[in-house]
C-alpha cells in the first residue's frame, strides 16, 4: 500500500509591482459596508456638485459685512455689492472659511445618514507612510514644472485672475491661509473623499472602482473650478487625478490634502513674488 505524499507546499510567487503597491490598500476599503447603491450615490453627486456652488454664492452674501467701508455706501443695491464681494481678497477670503464648514459638514452628514464610519469612509484614519510621502510630492514637484513650462511657452498667466484678490485682501494672511490650507482640505474631503468613495463602493474589482471613481471626481473637480481657462482647467484634471492615485496607494487621504496644500502653497509663492 502506498503512503500518501505529504503536502508539498506550493513555492512562494512573488508580487507584482501592482499588487505590492495597490492591492494591499483595498482591503480594508473593500470591508465596509456599501453605504449607497448606483441612483442614490448618482444623485448624491449632482447634488454634491449644486451644494459646492450654492454655498459659494451664500458664503459670499455672508462675507458682504466684511467688504471695504469705500465699497458699501448706501446707494450701491445688494446685487453690485455681491460682485465686489466676488472680486474683493478680503470676503473671499472670509467666504472660503464658511465654505469650509459648510461643506465638511455636508461631507460628515452624508455619510452619517447611513451610518458610516467617518474615518474609514474617507481614508482618515491613518497618516501616510513616508515613502509616499516623499515619492508623490516628488511626482507634484516634477508636474509644477512641467506645467509652468508648458504656460510661459503658450503665454499663459494662470494666475492672472488672483492678482487683484491680492492687492485687495486685507489682512493678506487670511486669504493666503485660506487659499493654501482651508480650501485644499475642504476640496479633499468633498471630492477624493466623499465623491470618490460613493463612485469607488459601487464596483467590485479594485481597478473598475479606482479608475472610474478617479476619473467622475477629477471631471467634476476641473468643473468647479471655472475661472481658469480651457489649458488650465486641464491641468487641473491632471493634477486630480494625481491625488485620486495618492490617496489610492497611500490608503490615506491624508496624502492628497498635503499634496493640494503643497500645490496651492507653491502658486501663492509664485502670485506674491511676481507683483
Amino acid at each position: 500500500m502506498s503512503l500518501p505524499m505529504p503536502h508539498q507546499p506550493k513555492p512562494h510567487q512573488p508580487k507584482s509591482i501592482t499588487q505590492r503597491l495597490i492591492w494591499p490598500n483595498w482591503a480594508t476599503f473593500f470591508a465596509l459596508p456599501k453605504l449607497y447603491g448606483k441612483t442614490t450615490s448618482a444623485f448624491l453627486l449632482l447634488f454634491l456638485l449644486l451644494a459646492f456652488f450654492v454655498v459659494q454664492l451664500i458664503s459670499v452674501v455672508l462675507a458682504l459685512p466684511f467688504l471695504p467701508d469705500e465699497l458699501t455706501t448706501s446707494h450701491v443695491d445688494i446685487f453690485i455689492k455681491f460682485l465686489m464681494a466676488a472680486d474683493n481678497g478680503t470676503t473671499l477670503a472670509v467666504s472660503v472659511v464658511f465654505n469650509a464648514i459648510f461643506l465638511i459638514g455636508l461631507c460628515w452628514l452624508t455619510i452619517k445618514a447611513q451610518g458610516g464610519d467617518v474615518g474609514h469612509f474617507l481614508s482618515l484614519n491613518h497618516l501616510p507612510k513616508w515613502r509616499w510621502v516623499g515619492m508623490f510630492v516628488s511626482v507634484l514637484m516634477v508636474f509644477v514644472l512641467i506645467s509652468e513650462t508648458f504656460s510661459q511657452w503658450l503665454g499663459i498667466d494662470a494666475l492672472e485672475f488672483m492678482r487683484p484678490l491680492y492687492d485687495s485682501a486685507n489682512p493678506k494672511w487670511l486669504l493666503i491661509l485660506s487659499v493654501t490650507v482651508l480650501a485644499p482640505i475642504y476640496e479633499e474631503v468633498l471630492f477624493r473623499g466623499v465623491m470618490w468613495s460613493l463612485v469607488a463602493q459601487q464596483f467590485a474589482k479594485p481597478v473598475h472602482a479606482f479608475c472610474t471613481a478617479s476619473l467622475v471626481s477629477s471631471v467634476l473637480f476641473a468643473v468647479v473650478h471655472l475661472q481658469y481657462d480651457v489649458y488650465g482647467m486641464v491641468t487641473i484634471f491632471m493634477l486630480a487625478l494625481l491625488f485620486s492615485l495618492a490617496r489610492v496607494m497611500s490608503a490615506s487621504l491624508w496624502l492628497p490634502i498635503l499634496l493640494h496644500i503643497c500645490n496651492n502653497s507653491l502658486s501663492m509663492y509664485q502670485l506674491t513674488h511676481s507683483l
